[in-house]
């Protein structure tokens, strides 16, 4: 929720006061801007995910399986497409009012969709098949192998898989269709 929103609007922000302007007349190729927004984010991302699977482990005695690690690296992938969709609110956004009701109302249907709200098993066939076309349902099944069912880290790698090309998919339309201005 927080990358999408902040992420987006954020970077609405910087084109709306000419941010992004300026600094496309400063030597950089838009691959460089685009990296050093994504990464800000990213960064930014990775250390809530690190912040709350401390609180989670520390506060609430969450058991993350055999491998956290791999835990770890499934919600870091996660947080990577997360980023990129929150700087594609923020690029197609014309209002910060539309980029926070998007992302708002985005996460929360893929939330619910994917299984965060509720388990996957206790939904109707069509839906539990729904949330595994569905980032949110790729991760919830992964976290799921890993922690519920004493999955091996081999378990996850199709999703990090499937992660992982969404991410590239999403960088490389973001980086056709990133607007300085």
């Amino acid at each position: 929720l927080a990358m999408l929103t902040t992420g987006g609007v954020s970077l609405l922000e910087e084109r709306r006061h000419g941010l992004l302007r300026r600094l496309a007349a400063a030597p950089l190729t838009r691959a460089e801007v685009l990296a050093g927004k994504w990464g800000s984010r990213l960064a930014l991302g990775w250390m809530q995910t690190a912040w709350a699977m401390g609180a989670g482990t520390l506060l609430f005695r969450i058991d993350w399986g055999g491998a956290m690690w791999a835990a770890g690296a499934v919600l870091a992938v996660y947080g990577a497409l997360c980023s990129l969709l929150g700087m594609w609110l923020g690029n197609e956004g014309s209002s910060p009012r539309v980029v926070i009701g998007a992302g708002v109302i985005a996460s929360n249907v893929l939330a619910a969709l994917g299984g965060c709200w509720w388990p996957a098993e206790i939904m109707p066939l069509w839906a539990q098949k729904l949330s595994m076309a569905l980032p949110t349902g790729w991760v919830m099944d992964a976290l799921h192998r890993l922690m519920s069912f004493g999955g091996a880290p081999a378990d996850v790698l199709p999703h990090l898989a499937a992660l992982g090309a969404l991410t590239v998919l999403c960088a490389w339309g973001l980086a056709r269709r990133f607007r300085f201005q």
